[in-house]
């Protein structure tokens, strides 16, 4: 969780105006909906703006046109705009590679990226969230049978050759401990009580890192950065789908497996702390589903490394965007002791 900066100014409120929005679709619509052959109207919706802030909007535009045949019709488009980050061009330029490789039917269709507003525009891609199936306790068996499917297709996504190109961010060594750093940061500023416990994890961890000699995997690949199940939906009974690949970087797919047992873990404690075993099954299967055999002592000392990883990373984005003290201790309290007990299993490998 560290992102690329944006040096210029962006005023994204005129995202939301109706002049500007209906000048800009009208001289686009032909080239997002090719039967258009007049825009009469968009209706913009605010699907989230992060704090009220106007610096990471997610939006979605309406637009009714007139097709060529003189009948009216309408398109829907997704946006998602950044002032200070450049996720949506990252998230945008994945889409595009990953629709090339032929993973287009699994992902948001990618319409175009406005560089002067680093907005990104897409085609919604339908389907029930799965994390909406843990929050209802609906439906719970559909994770368990769709987990093979997700396995196979993050595998398929990290076996791609992919070679560090613009489009791409490499994240290594030094990547990560600039997230560590980060993390501290956002803990000591918004939690300063947990910043000691903190800081004293990140260097056991690290530690542990040298002394278990874990490395990244060479060459490195195309992860999506962000893997769990809110950003996978049910499509069809027998299809799924992927959101938000914003965060997709070159590195190592260890980074993936962690985030999605670590998220797995996490949202089962959270929405269904009673079925233990139904969230073991899925974690087990998922692993055995990706590797196709059992891991290797080094792979689980590497596995283990990441999944304490992800649960640092998460107390700290906690720390920063959780108002309220109680629930920002008790999360806090939670997720450094899961990161604790993952340190402790790898200290003892």
């Amino acid at each position: 969780m560290l992102f690329e900066k944006i040096k210029k100014r962006i005023n994204a409120k005129k995202v939301i105006k109706d002049d500007w929005v209906y000048f800009f679709f009208r001289r686009r619509v032909k080239k997002y909906f090719p039967d258009a052959d007049k825009l009469l109207g968009v209706k913009t919706e605010v699907i989230r703006n992060f704090r009220g802030k106007f610096r990471n909007l997610s939006l979605r535009y309406t637009l009714t046109y007139l097709k060529k045949d003189n009948r009216k019709k309408q398109g829907v488009l997704r946006a998602k705009i950044n002032t200070l980050h450049l996720n949506p061009k990252r998230h945008y330029l994945t889409l595009c590679f990953l629709k090339e490789q032929g993973f287009g039917k699994y992902i948001s269709d990618p319409v175009d990226y406005i560089a002067d507003l680093n907005l990104f525009l897409y085609k919604e891609l339908k389907g029930e969230c799965f994390q909406d199936f843990l929050s209802t306790h609906k439906n719970l068996n559909l994770l368990l049978s769709a987990t093979s499917k997700i396995s196979d297709f993050i595998y398929r996504v990290h076996s791609l050759p992919v070679k560090p190109s613009p489009k791409f961010r490499v994240a290594e060594k030094d990547f990560e401990k600039s997230c560590r750093y980060h993390w501290s940061f956002l803990v000591r500023k918004c939690a300063p009580a947990f910043f000691p416990k903190m800081r004293a994890l990140l260097d056991e961890l690290w530690k542990q890192r040298s002394k278990k000699n874990i490395t990244y995997k060479k060459p490195l690949s195309l992860i999506h950065g962000d893997f769990h199940w809110g950003n996978i939906i049910l499509v069809t009974k027998n299809r799924v789908g992927f959101l938000d690949f914003g965060d997709s970087k070159l590195s190592d797919p260890f980074v993936d497996l962690a985030s999605f047992i670590v998220q797995t873990e996490s949202m089962f404690r959270y929405y269904c702390p009673n079925k233990d075993k139904l969230k073991q099954a899925i974690i087990k299967k998922f692993l055995q589903n990706y590797f196709k055999r059992n891991l290797t002592k080094q792979e689980q000392a590497k596995l283990l490394y990441f999944e304490a990883n992800q649960y640092l990373q998460i107390a700290a984005v906690h720390a920063f965007i959780e108002p309220n003290p109680v629930y920002k201790k008790q999360g806090l309290e939670t997720l450094l002791g899961a990161a604790e007990k993952k340190i402790d299993l790898l200290k003892s490998l």
